[in-house]
């Protein structure tokens, strides 16, 4: 990834982690990192942090858990 540019965070605030998915892939390529944000994360778990790493490897992927 090249730092020369600002990064565009794509938060993702949903609490289905399907929808999640459906709606960062909406915007894709448009963004750098991709963040789970803290009500996706606590109602799927960490493991939609890992299927969205994997259907978007390209991508950054922030858990924020506060």
């Amino acid at each position: 990834m090249d730092n020369e540019y600002p990064l565009l965070q794509f938060a993702v605030d949903l609490l289905d982690g399907n929808e999640a998915i459906q709606l960062v892939a909406t915007a894709y390529p448009d963004f750098d990192i991709i963040e789970a944000g803290t009500p996706l994360i606590f109602e799927e778990g960490l493991s939609v942090v890992t299927r969205l790493k994997e259907r978007f490897s390209d991508k950054l992927v922030l858990a924020d858990l506060k």
